[in-house]
């Protein structure tokens, strides 16, 4: 939430910022809202976020794990 412009675009996106990459990379790691799975799951994406700053919207986003749970049981 520091990063106002970044939670700004990804939340108007359906987006909603969880983290960032242990990398140290500042692409915000979200759960994309609009996708569901069948257990009522989120898909975690990792976005762009030179594409936030830059352009003002999202750019790329890269699928992380297929829902919020996956991501916990491969962590």
């Amino acid at each position: 939430m520091r990063d106002r412009v970044i939670w700004a675009v990804v939340l108007r996106n359906g987006l909603l910022p969880i983290g960032r990459p242990s990398s140290g990379s500042y692409d915000p790691i979200c759960l994309n809202l609009r996708e569901r799975t069948k257990a009522d799951d989120s898909p975690v994406v990792q976005v762009d976020h030179e594409g936030i700053l830059i352009l003002g919207d999202i750019q790329g986003v890269r699928t992380i794990a297929s829902g919020f749970i996956d991501l916990l049981q491969t962590a």
